[in-house]
């Protein structure tokens, strides 16, 4: 990866933390002395049959480890959710089958049936502190921020030394409201109660910067229609990094419809040097990244223009994006990340005047020569198995630039093939994909939407022998 790749910053490892709370849900207890006590509200019941007890606690292994699988994870979560279906079936008073089904619906992105089964398990169980929690996290899935707070505060009034709630209570202020200094407070109280907790840690850091801010001596500000550009460099490159983000802005809009203009402007941030830039909390070895909790574009300026212009089309892309579909499957979000990316600014000028100016799609040098390379040896993978990833398995160390690769080539190809003749006839694939995540469809069901009908083997040839031709 390069160093203007859009590398897995911390940032969006938190996100994916604390929105799929699987990866914080309490696990049973195992038969070790030094084993924490187990939640009581997720341990069988004493009249529970022992039997099912059994099966109970083997459908919570199940799901864990489909959680922690690094391959054929979402194949591996839909048997999990069948064997806790079949618990549920056999103890149909007992909640905790629920509260797993929930988090796990939470996973493979299908929201109303969380929903749906963590509210059945708070009337099972109304003192089920922590499906309040799961179940505040899934009304942010489905955009209801005030529902979501209102569980928050319900499990702190439930049970108020239960950390979880702090930590996702300090997300929310975060992320909803950009109060920093509360999120700072709910995250140093959580830690109080738990330590160990790295995703209250990582947050009281990133509250800590926001409400320190970066100590400029001097902040230079444009404010564009879509955006607020904020940096220490000067007027001027604040001015030229505005023209080109609403230029990169207009370009998303073609290939995405418009949507309702958001409340507040998109915030971007450039330091002034790659040192600055680590040194306000940017991650090790990435040219810029977008922060999901907060909405903020980070990067920093280049010697060279176009490497700054670089990063900020493909982060600007994330940050466009998330106001679409919170959850994007990783490789439909870096795949268009790295689709507009290298996009091109031209002009035409008349008289010394620019009299029209906008971007250009073209192919991206930093990862064609991988994805040719790959296709010819043969190392890729179906299309299937790469829109099914899960977060972990895409950032496999042994693929991830392969990984990386493929998706952008997926996503040029469906955008550009005939787009020379005027017929881009597997755009409308793409669009019909998009359409089943904006309608809340897992990645599964959502690939059948758009791919279920199609002859797979020919469209993938299709895609290889375009992607061969590039130069």
């Amino acid at each position: 990866m390069s160093a203007t790749s859009s590398l897995l910053s911390r940032f969006a490892a938190l996100l994916l933390v604390l929105a799929l709370a699987a990866a914080s849900a309490p696990a049973l207890a195992e038969d070790k002395k030094d084993a924490k006590p187990p939640p009581p509200n997720l341990e069988p019941t004493a009249e529970m049959k022992p039997d099912v007890a059994a099966r109970y606690r083997e459908a919570v292994k199940a799901f864990e480890q489909a959680r922690d699988a690094d391959e054929d994870s979402i194949a591996r979560m839909e048997a999990a959710i069948k064997d806790l279906k079949a618990v549920e079936k056999a103890a149909p008073r007992f909640a905790p089958p629920l509260y797993y089904l929930g988090i796990a619906y939470q996973i493979t992105a299908e929201f109303e049936k969380a929903r749906g089964v963590l509210k059945r398990a708070l009337d099972l169980n109304p003192k089920f502190h922590e499906a309040m929690v799961e179940l505040g996290d899934t009304y942010l899935w489905l955009k209801q921020p005030e529902k979501a707070i209102a569980e928050y505060e319900r499990a702190l009034a439930t049970k108020a030394d239960y950390a979880p709630a702090y930590r996702q209570r300090a997300f929310w202020r975060m992320t909803e409201k950009g109060d920093f200094k509360a999120a700072l407070d709910d995250a140093t109280k959580g830690l109080t109660l738990d330590p160990e907790d790295k995703g209250l840690e990582a947050l009281r850091e990133m509250a800590e910067r926001e409400v320190e801010g970066p100590g400029w001596a001097r902040t230079f500000v444009c404010e564009t229609e879509h955006y607020r550009i904020s940096t220490p460099v000067s007027q001027e490159f604040a001015d030229e990094l505005g023209k080109h983000a609403e230029l990169i802005h207009r370009l998303y809009t073609k290939i995405f419809p418009k949507i309702d203009k958001m409340k507040r402007k998109f915030p971007i941030v450039v330091y002034a040097d790659r040192a600055e830039y680590r040194k306000n909390g940017g991650p090790e070895g990435a040219g810029g990244h977008y922060s999901p909790m907060i909405r903020k574009l980070e990067l920093f300026r280049y010697g060279k223009a176009d490497d700054t212009y670089l990063v900020l089309y493909h982060e600007g892309m994330h940050q466009f994006l998330h106001e679409y579909l919170e959850d994007a499957p990783q490789w439909f979000d870096e795949g268009l990340g790295d689709f507009f990316g290298p996009s091109r600014y031209v002009f035409e000028e008349k008289k010394g005047k620019i009299v029209s100016e906008g971007m250009e799609i073209r192919p991206n040098p930093w990862r064609l020569e991988l994805i040719q390379a790959s296709i010819r040896r043969g190392q890729v993978r179906p299309w299937r198995q790469l829109m099914l990833m899960s977060h972990r398995e895409l950032y496999n160390p042994q693929w991830i630039s392969i990984h990386y690769a493929q998706s952008w080539s997926i996503i040029y190809f469906l955008c550009q093939y005939g787009a020379d003749q005027g017929d881009r006839k597997y755009f409308v694939l793409l669009q019909n994909y998009f359409k089943a995540l904006r309608r809340g469809e897992g990645q599964e069901s959502a690939f059948e939407s758009a791919f279920g009908k199609v002859d797979m083997p020919k469209l993938e040839q299709e895609w290889k022998d375009f992607i061969l031709k590039l130069r």
